[in-house]
């Protein structure tokens, strides 16, 4: 039977570059992971009850009362674990299919920014403004776009290699060393759209906001879009100008060469037997020749 231990060995290798703040959740999964390993439950089944439970959380998280939106945060950080688990999972069976990956994106990309929707529904009912239902699909739209850039550089280098037979090629060294330090910072905006971060903040909004009686879900969900779209611009100007060569460079070490390219097969030429098509076989020439002939004309 897997141990927890086991599972950290087999199953988070190269998870440590993740920082420490977030590993720490990875060291509560594996004992999540190794129990429901021994009830031998269906890896997509893990899957489907990490976006149900992600549901819940939104749906609690848009009542008013804040009892409710405490447990709304609980069945989201709930969510957030199984999102662990099932790949892990799946590593320690060897079941890593595409299947598991398009779940993965229906529920990074659809429920989990359902989050957003719903403390902006819960704010407007407070409020009476359509604002911070503006706000909380502006950051939908964000953070979506911020996840999926970050794809790009597979999704570029797997397109061009399909339509030419070969990896592309770098067109600049990377960014700049000034660059880097401004994206270094930068990247402190992406807090905005991660979901372990926004259930925590949304709750301190909500709770906030009782205290006071001021709209600190308002002001957290506009305060979120406009951060998200200023990284939003910055990333598109930043893989524009060398990240996206990095990338793209990383990954072609890391995948085998491409096996040269076939050459496009041509259509055999008619042969209509005038001087302009194809010479004029030797009537008198045995079957064989013949065979050449029209094997050389239609080539």
């Amino acid at each position: 039977m897997p141990t927890p231990q086991n599972l950290r060995d087999t199953c988070q290798v190269g998870k440590d570059r993740d920082p420490a703040w977030y590993r720490v959740h990875r060291r509560w999964s594996v004992y999540l992971s190794a129990f429901l390993l021994r009830l031998d439950v269906d890896v997509n089944h893990v899957s489907l009850g990490m976006m149900a439970m992600a549901l819940l959380a939104a749906a609690l998280l848009s009542l008013p009362d804040l009892r409710w939106n405490a447990l709304g945060v609980l069945a989201g950080y709930f969510s957030f674990l199984l999102d662990k688990v099932d790949g892990e999972i799946a590593r320690y069976r060897g079941q890593q299919a595409p299947m598991g990956i398009l779940l993965d994106r229906f529920h990074h990309r659809l429920v989990e920014p359902l989050v957003f929707l719903a403390v902006g529904l819960r704010a407007q009912a407070a409020t009476g403004s359509a604002t911070p239902v503006i706000a909380a699909l502006a950051t939908m739209l964000a953070a979506n776009i911020v996840e999926e850039t970050q794809h790009l550089p597979a999704y570029i280098a797997a397109k061009h290699a399909r339509e030419t037979g070969a990896w592309p090629a770098p067109r600049a060294a990377g960014p700049s060393p000034s660059l880097k330090r401004v994206a270094a910072v930068m990247r402190a905006l992406k807090t905005f759209r991660m979901y372990l971060t926004v259930l925590p903040l949304v709750f301190a909004a909500m709770v906030a906001e009782a205290v006071t009686g001021q709209a600190w879900t308002t002001g957290y969900l506009v305060v979120s879009a406009a951060g998200l779209w200023l990284y939003v611009l910055f990333q598109a100007w930043y893989f524009a100008h060398g990240k996206l060569d990095t990338e793209i460079a990383s990954l072609e070490r890391r995948l085998p060469p491409l096996p040269p390219r076939a050459a496009p097969e041509r259509a055999p030429a008619e042969i209509t037997g005038s001087p302009a098509t194809a010479p004029a076989a030797d009537t008198k020439q045995d079957g064989g020749e013949d065979r050449a002939v029209a094997g050389a004309a239609g080539a």
